[in-house]
């Protein structure tokens, strides 16, 4: 069977070899003299690149090959005046230049037109559902990134991770940077750091962003929902360009609640930076690199919410957020070769702070002593840092990649590819082992995983807690030692916690006993400890791909053929680690990093255990493809298979019995199995005219399952409560999608599409029970199945006349078995028979949202336009644009006050959604004011404004109450909720309760707090504790969480050359 599976794939590969991506477009047209004769022997170029053809004895030319942009096209022929027009060239997509030429003269000028008015607006050879958004469309709107922009076609949710396309899971869309996978290929999307964060490519450097929904060709693969693919600039040999662009938030202009309080601002400002143009080392060779930084003081700004002491809720500290990318690329041709060299730096850091950590504002202390008359802790070295800033993790995220591309051109009609690239993602989440800033191009620095030392009670009454060299199992930097000390009013000995020597702060878990806060209340704020965050991801990988493409005419029938490749071998690492201060942690390891699996000492067989997880997982993956556009007397076929293959390098549970599997036991394993599968795609298209396009399309998409439910968990070697073990020998994920489309330019600046989609969803990840001893536990498992169904309108009219607009309409339902992977977690089993019983019949998925509207209606004038005041024109170069966006509510499942479903799974909807954003830009052409020196430079001024109505309404309801501000559960307690146990302010010898255990925290502080004293009697009693509970309720509430965020606004300036 393999020796089968080995030749049909070295079969594939030996034909000829394309890119998953595309790059580049085709240009095509015909030739004529003013009478329709062919112009034989005249030259087209295109200018800014090294493309071009001769004219052939029919009129007609084609130039392949083109990288996707904005370009003049250049027509020359002897005896006849130049010929000079603008087109648009997509990625993988033909557009069309015809020209008529005039007899020359002596005094003859070039003819110019701008050959992107006549364009068609709807493609016959496109496959699928692509939209195409060009860069100078994306950067006119209120978006700043590649990421907003992608969210407003049709078929498209933002999910925050990532892109949910027509009902697919936000980790089975794939997002790639001009070819280049960026996608986190553990948990899928944009992993840690999110769309809002991600450090993606400037959007001022990007010359197209496809978007791919549906219907796509074979060499799209290891997808079963959608594709993003950015194509970013690479300079042009013609000319230099570049711009510079600042903007920053304008809180002024912010709106606020019904209630009056005021949206507070992040304090956030970016720049934007880009320049491009020939290298003058080398003819024909050409650059563009680009920069984005971008900040925030307050990531997690919100409603201006004052707490009893008139702090600002709505700025919290220790919240900030740097977001930076540098690309770079130079291309360099050499005929009809080019060599393209390329990379990017992109790196997230981020602060996150909450209000539960706030009032722990304490600071660290080293090299303390004992005092001994009272056995507490004296003053040592300050570290002044507050508690909150030096326990909560940092988040680091750093994606990078470099990459070879030689591109060769064979003829006027073919061209071949090969890639080769180096790619990474790596995160991290932990504490700060240093205080200072990451600076530009660094991260925060953290603790790494380390178990050399172990905090203990000294032997001496007079020193602190002291480093016992001994390795328990737990991480130096979250321990703490206990010690029997007194309270601080002295009246009591208990055992309390001591501060790490090599941290200077109180570890161990975090702790909320502490009444230390301006609510007095206990159990809601921490004061000391950690949160459970230790966790270090890498994930790298080498890629070879490559394509080739031919354009074949014999007699009635051309061909575009197109076949390729592509290769990865990865290194998977993790070490996590949710309870890092417990000598007995609830760990996860696969990496051969920070001394591998630095825990093992406690598994039932230590070596075997090290062998399993100290190192890197090292799944390969491979596939190849065929597909060919054949087009007859108006008929286009596009009809193709794809062959994908994956290793998953590793072993598995295949003998599962009544008995729980260690990760350490030498029987019940087995390698893994090869992963293949094969894809056929087809589509029909019928151009009843070139302008009304039908397209019926059919194919099979396979997707393996994330890196992290393959291999997160699985090398447990002990159960532990809510554990989901790995798989690595679960099947790829299928689906079948059917769709038909209908395309038509109604004039020459209005065209519609309608598309109607099917697709049913097999195999998809979600997660299984065994009924095993000790415990029993889950594992996931490709068991779940779905359907989803839609139908999209889009309509579109050029900017012309001052107006243009993008209005598109989805309506559509998704349902299944398991909204996500986890959606059957912990089900209740059934109390007759013991078995867990998992949904057979399909719900509404989480993320069915049924009705979809998003319109872009954009005012354009150019120079010299707009209306006329004494000879000025004060909207000339100014462009308007509104992006209006409606949204109905996504299911939910209705609880009773425990927590407990009622009714229908998911049967509930909540309420629907929208808003209008504003982006307002003027120009100012520097020519104008200082001659045609400065050449194209162009200053702007910008205004941003989002929610332009300040619409405030809820936007969610809670599920046991259906009310946007009382959740049924923490902010719905009663008085009985709250110890009877008075908190007296003084100890007394007279009343043995005054210094009871009770009256104190685990740090020998009293409990008491005047804040919740509201009569100040030196008592607080049950019911002052629940009218201090009722205080901070109506903060929370007013927070508004459920509610839409109100209006927000930004200015910004950009030079453009």
């Amino acid at each position: 069977m393999k020796l089968r599976l080995l030749v049909v794939l070295l079969s594939l590969i030996s034909a000829p070899l394309t890119v998953f991506a595309g790059l580049y477009g085709t240009l095509t047209g015909k030739v004529t003299d003013v009478k329709g004769k062919p112009v034989v022997g005249a030259t087209v170029r295109v200018q800014g690149t090294t493309r071009g053809a001769f004219v052939k004895a029919d009129g007609n030319y084609i130039v392949v090959n083109i990288p996707s942009g904005q370009y003049q096209v250049v027509v020359k022929a002897v005896n006849y005046k130049e010929f000079k027009g603008n087109v648009s060239i997509s990625a993988d997509q033909t557009s069309e230049f015809n020209a008529k030429l005039q007899e020359a003269t002596v005094t003859s000028n070039a003819v110019v037109v701008d050959a992107k008015k006549d364009q068609n607006m709807v493609s016959k050879t496109q496959i699928g559902s692509l939209r195409s958004n060009q860069g100078e469309d994306n950067i006119r709107i209120a978006r700043e990134t590649v990421q907003g922009v992608v969210s407003l076609n049709a078929g498209v949710q933002n999910s925050g991770n990532g892109f949910q396309v027509r009902g697919s899971r936000a980790n089975e869309t794939q997002i790639r940077v001009d070819g280049l996978e960026v996608s986190d290929r553990f948990s899928g999307g944009f992993g840690s750091s999110g769309t809002t964060y991600s450090p993606t490519v400037s959007n001022f450097a990007v010359e197209e962003v496809q978007v791919l929904t549906g219907g796509f060709s074979a060499e799209y693969g290891n997808v079963i929902g959608g594709f993003v693919n950015t194509v970013v600039k690479t300079g042009r040999t013609d000319r230099y360009e570049g711009f510079l662009r600042w903007r920053r938030d304008a809180p002024a202009l912010y709106g606020s609640t019904i209630d009056g309080n005021k949206f507070m601002n992040k304090d956030e400002s970016s720049f934007d930076i880009g320049l491009g143009g020939p290298l003058q080392v080398l003819e024909n060779a050409t650059f563009f690199v680009t920069g984005r930084y971008s900040h925030e003081t307050f990531g997690g700004a919100g409603i201006g919410i004052k707490d009893p002491t008139g702090f600002n809720l709505g700025q919290l500290p220790n919240q900030e957020t740097w977001v930076r990318n540098v690309t770079g690329r130079m291309k360099f041709n050499f005929s009809d070769l080019s060599v393209t060299l390329g990379g990017q730096l992109g790196l997230t850091t981020r602060e996150r702070n909450s209000w539960g950590w706030l009032y722990a504002n304490g600071f660290g202390v080293k090299n303390q002593k004992v005092d001994a008359k009272t056995g507490r802790l004296t003053a040592g070295d300050t570290i002044f840092v507050p508690e909150y800033a030096a326990k909560l993790a940092a988040v680091n995220n750093i994606v990078n990649n470099v990459f070879v591309r030689i591109n060769q051109t064979l003829s006027d009609n073919s061209f071949f590819e090969f890639t080769l690239s180096s790619n990474s993602n790596n995160n991290e989440v932990a504490k700060r082992a240093s205080f200072d800033d990451p600076g530009i191009f660094g991260t925060i620095e953290v603790y790494k995983p380390q178990d050399l030392y172990q905090p203990r009670s000294s032997s001496r009454s007079d020193l602190p807690s002291e480093l016992v060299q001994t390795s328990d199992g737990a991480i130096d930097w979250f321990q703490s030692s206990q010690r029997t000390q007194k309270t601080a009013d002295g009246y009591l000995f208990l055992d309390l916690y001591e501060r790490n020597p090599l941290t200077g702060y109180i570890e161990d878990n975090a702790n909320s006993t502490s009444t230390e806060n301006p609510y007095g209340l206990q159990g809601f704020f921490n004061i000391h400890g950690n949160e459970r965050a230790f966790e270090f991801r890498s994930q790298k990988f080498l890629q070879a791909d490559g394509f080739y493409n031919a354009n074949i005419t014999a007699g009635e029938i051309s061909h575009n053929f197109k076949a390729g490749f592509e290769f990865r071998s990865y290194q998977l690492r993790r070490h996590n680690n949710s309870l890092p201060w417990d000598g007995n942690p609830f760990f996860d390891i696969y990496t051969d990093e920070y001394g591998g699996n630095i825990y093992s000492k406690g598994s039932l067989n230590p070596q075997v255990t090290n062998e399993r997880t100290g190192r890197a997982q090292a799944p390969l993956e491979a596939s190849a493809y065929v597909q060919d556009q054949i087009k007859y007397k108006g008929i286009i076929v596009n009809a193709g298979l794809r062959f994908d293959m994956t290793n998953p390098n590793a072993i598995y549970r295949s003998s599962v019995t009544n008995v729980w599997l260690p990760i350490s036991s030498t029987d019940g394993f087995s390698e893994a199995t090869l992963k293949y599968q094969i894809s056929p795609r087809l589509a029909i298209t019928y151009p009843v005219t070139d302008r009304s396009i039908f397209t019926l399309a059919y194919g099979v998409y396979f997707q393996m399952p994330n890196f992290s439910y393959m291999y997160d968990g699985f090398n447990t070697d002990r159960l532990r409560g809510n554990t989901i073990v790995g798989n690595p020998n679960m099947e790829a994920q299928r689906t079948n999608a059917y769709q038909v489309s209908y395309n038509l330019q109604m004039s020459d600046d209005f065209a519609f599409d309608l598309t109607a989609y099917y697709k049913d969803i097999y195999n998809q990840v979600g997660i299984r029970y065994f009924r095993v001893v000790p415990d029993n536990y889950q594992e996931y498992a490709v068991a779940e199945y779905g359907s989803a169904r839609g139908i999209e309108f889009t309509l579109r009219k050029r900017p012309t006349d001052h107006i243009g607009f993008n209005i598109n309409y989805t309506l559509a339902s998704v349902s299944g078995t398991s909204s996500s992977p986890e959606s059957n977690y912990n089900l209740q089993p059934d109390p007759y028979t013991g078995r867990v019983t998992f949904p057979l019949a399909e719900f509404p998925f989480s993320s069915d949202r049924r009705h979809v509207v998003n319109a872009i209606l954009d005012f354009v004038w150019g120079n010299e336009e707009g209306m006329d005041l004494a000879g000025i024109h004060p909207m000339e170069n100014m462009t308007i644009s509104f992006v209006n966006r409606f949204l109905t509510g996504t299911p939910y499942t209705r609880q009773d006050r425990k927590g407990n479903p009622v009714g229908e799974f998911n049967s509930e909807r909540q309420p629907s959604f929208w808003s209008t954003d504003l982006r307002i830009t003027k120009s100012f052409r520097l020519k104008d004011w200082f001659g045609e020196s400065v050449g194209r430079t162009s200053f702007q001024i910008f205004a941003d404004v989002f929610n332009l109505f300040n619409r405030t309404a809820f936007t969610s309801v809670y599920a046991r109450t259906q009310d946007p501000d009382y959740d049924g559960n923490t902010l719905n307690r009663v008085l009985g909720d709250f110890s009877a146990s008075p908190w007296y302010k003084d100890a007394s010898l007279a009343n043995p309760t005054t210094f009871q255990a009770t009256q104190y925290d685990q740090y020998g502080e009293r409990l008491y707090r005047a804040e919740a004293d509201k009569n100040g009697d030196g008592v607080v009693t049950q019911e002052e504790k629940y009218n201090s509970y009722l205080n901070y309720v109506k903060d929370v509430v007013s927070f508004r969480s459920n509610y839409q965020t109100p209006r927000s606004a930004f200015f910004g300036m950009m030079i453009n050359f």
